[in-house]
């Protein structure tokens, strides 16, 4: 996850939004919810991708499914009211 963030952001790491979205997307997939939730913002906001509203969905939901199991947190929030707004 820490990887991720380097290399979406730039940091110690020349930018590389396709490989932080690999290691999102399989921390995402082992169910680790901050990566659900950044690559949600990722496909949201169309960061060195083209947006991409399913996929945010699919990944916002995903986190608002741990509601249970995570602490409420802006992330929590965020993704909760994403998946409740309209399509």
């Amino acid at each position: 996850m820490h990887l991720a963030r380097m290399y979406a952001e730039g940091l110690g790491t020349p930018k590389n939004v396709q490989e932080a979205i690999q290691l999102y997307e399989e921390a995402a997939e082992a169910g680790e919810f901050l990566a659900q939730v950044e690559l949600a913002r990722i496909y949201s906001r169309g960061v060195g991708v083209p947006a991409n509203a399913e996929a945010a969905r699919k990944w916002y939901a995903a986190a608002a499914a741990q509601e249970a199991s995570v602490d409420d947190c802006e992330e929590l929030r965020e993704a909760t009211a994403y998946v409740r707004k309209p399509s």
